[in-house]
């Protein structure tokens, strides 16, 4: 299982089409890591390079740009990776050259140069993490650089899924199944949420996945998406007819699973079953819509019309015992290498093509009830989607 270096080479050779027709002379690539999951995925994408420190102030001459790593890609095709530790594992990372010095600036600065791409039209993809101490240091040694934004290009290349990343989903899609199944087989009255996050995290860091985080709430705060906002979980003791949510991501190879379940601690009441009831209906008929060639606004307008007709309130305050939208207020995401587009919310454009891999959630409350939530992991076939994230229970 992996990408192997041709994929991450085909992947090159379309963002140097893409450059060629858009006349930039190249493109900066920046991503951030340090941990099992944040914004690594746009020099991930490209080279298949994953940098593992965590970030840390600029102590030079010793280190800066700690965390960062910078792909300059020509667009005839010549890359050079700047890194920003000298350990850089180089198996398997497609690179013509790796570059490493205790000076970020100047490691990025010198990969440019010897690109030429000290100035004319180049493009610039991941502005949001390239830290502004370092952007201020390139524009001024370079005034000359016309900079475009290519980062919706590299966006839509990365949302259709090859065969390889499906594998990996595949995977990652099974083990998180089993983490949540663990998480929900330790749940009894008198142990504590992190007691039945520990059950999940044992099963997926023993199968050697990245837990990037995991909400849970339960019993009077099962509203919240979380019980504690740091870690996303509590000590609080579990009691017999608490609602309890969990929405656990991990990561396999770099791709993300991320989905979540409600469980009530014992006999589920009437109007416990009657919400979770209401948020699976929903979840299940918005899942069964969606195929190549539905919008995204088509997939809102079915799902909002399935929970009219449940009698839910989709937007503002329901009446006494009237089930109501709850926040957030989508039907799921895409999913890849991080959180990515469409976007299942009011005013997304796209339309679902086959390859997607997408999160599909809803949010339900009962006032002195509850909060329920549900959400399925799941490819776009040819002629609907596969569900990868089925669980024993929830």
């Amino acid at each position: 299982m992996g990408i192997e270096l041709k994929e991450y080479q085909q992947r090159q050779d379309e963002m140097c089409k893409i450059l060629a027709a858009k006349n930039l002379e190249g493109v900066i690539v920046v991503s951030r890591g340090g941990f099992t999951y944040d914004r690594h995925y746009n020099v991930f994408y490209l080279t298949g390079h994953y940098q593992p420190y965590v970030y840390l102030p600029a102590n030079l001459p010793h280190w800066s740009g700690r965390a960062h790593t910078v792909l300059v890609l020509k667009a005839s095709g010549e890359t050079i990776l700047c890194v920003s530790t000298p350990d850089c594992e180089k198996k398997g990372i497609c690179a013509d050259k790796i570059t490493y010095s205790g000076d970020f600036n100047q490691t990025l600065t010198e990969a440019m140069e010897e690109l030429n791409l000290s100035s004319g039209n180049v493009g610039l993809i991941g502005s949001d993490v390239l830290p502004t101490c370092h952007w201020r240091y390139i524009v001024d040694k370079f005034p000359g650089i016309n900079w475009a934004e290519v980062e919706a290009e590299l966006d839509r290349m990365k949302r259709i899924k090859s065969e390889a990343e499906k594998a990996i989903i595949r995977s990652a899609c099974a083990l998180n199944r089993k983490a949540i199944d663990a998480f929900y087989q330790a749940l009894r009255p008198g142990i504590t949420e992190a007691d039945a996050v520990a059950a999940a995290y044992s099963v997926a860091a023993a199968e050697g996945a990245g837990i990037p985080f995991c909400a849970v709430s339960s019993g009077d705060l099962v509203h919240a998406y979380t019980s504690k906002a740091q870690p996303g979980f509590s000590k609080r003791i579990l009691c017999e007819g608490d609602m309890v949510k969990i929405d656990l991501g991990i990561v396999v190879d770099g791709y993300l699973s991320e989905f979540g379940r409600t469980y009530v601690l014992g006999e589920a009441s009437e109007e416990q079953r009657r919400l979770m009831d209401t948020v699976h209906t929903g979840l299940e008929t918005v899942i069964d819509f969606i195929k190549p060639g539905v919008s995204v606004q088509e997939i809102i307008e079915c799902g909002d019309s399935a929970l009219a007709s449940l009698g839910v309130a989709t937007t503002g305050k329901g009446a006494p015992g009237q089930i109501t939208g709850s926040y957030p207020v989508l039907w799921g995401h895409g999913l890849g290498l991080g959180f990515e587009r469409p976007w299942l919310i009011s005013g997304e454009d796209l339309t679902i093509e086959e390859g997607m891999f997408l999160a599909v959630e809803k949010f339900l409350s009962l006032e002195n009830i509850g909060t329920a939530a549900a959400e399925q992991n799941l490819l776009v076939s040819a002629d609907g989607v596969e569900v990868l994230t089925d669980s024993k229970e929830g």
